[in-house]
């Protein structure tokens, strides 16, 4: 990636600020804030350019404020000396309207020394397991139990009768939506009904006997519906199933 610092000229041709851009200039000068009257018959020429690795596009940035701030200070541009220039560049790029590119520089350079130093996750001794013990301790202190199907639907009903209460329909059908794609990572994952051994931790509702009368209780029963293809329905109209 090319890297240009750049001068801003007045109408008499004197240099008033200094700039940089990736850009190429004729695409900078459309651009704020030189589109404005403000900056009416102001030209832009190149004072220096240099290139640097899009790999490392985060550090070049960096240097390049640099090299724009020094150029500043060292032509006395500043406001208060009588330039245009206003903010630090620097300041503005790490702080300012790139502060997000700082944070991830900081973040990049602490890693790399955690890895080289073994400190912190890449410590040894590290217990990675312990975060999680404690979010799991304080779940249960508040009740909450996110791994369980009935407070998972409870929650969600919560949730939905809230979201029609408040006319905010498409909400409410956020469980909709959001089920096929938990069903589909739990049958990639292995994980919930899905799991290898869920049949022997989870023995009695895992019957079949024990779903088909399920979903007799759930379609037929409740409903009080008879339906004559329903071995059940048969049953219990015959007075067979009225032990069970």
């Amino acid at each position: 990636m090319i890297y240009r610092i750049y001068n801003v000229m007045d109408k008499t041709g004197h240099v008033v600020k200094i700039g940089s851009t990736i850009r190429t200039l004729s695409v900078r000068g459309r651009r704020d804030p030189y589109n404005t009257s403000e900056y009416e018959g102001c030209q832009l020429g190149i004072k220096r350019e240099f290139e640097w690795p899009d790999s490392d596009k985060d550090f070049g940035n960096l240097l390049r404020y640099v090299r724009e701030q020094f150029d500043i200070s060292k032509n006395h541009l500043w406001w208060d000396e009588g330039g245009w220039n206003k903010d630090e560049p620097v300041r503005s790029y790490l702080y300012g309207f790139d502060g997000s590119v700082g944070g991830r520089i900081g973040g990049k350079v602490a890693v790399r020394k955690a890895k080289e130093n073994k400190t912190g996750l890449f410590a040894t001794d590290y217990d990675k397991t312990k975060g999680g013990r404690n979010a799991q301790i304080t779940q249960r202190k508040k009740g909450l139990n996110f791994h369980n199907l009935e407070f998972q639907s409870k929650q969600g009903y919560k949730g939905g009768s809230a979201s029609l209460a408040n006319g905010h329909p498409a909400k409410a059908n956020g469980g909709r939506v959001a089920g096929p794609i938990v069903g589909r990572k739990a049958v990639e994952n292995k994980t919930g009904i899905f799991a290898v051994d869920w049949i022997f931790t989870n023995p009695i509702d895992s019957r079949p006997q024990d779903q088909s009368k399920g979903r007799h209780n759930r379609w037929h029963t409740n409903r009080n519906t008879f339906n004559e293809k329903c071995s059940l329905c048969l049953k219990e109209r015959d007075g067979e199933g009225q032990s069970e």
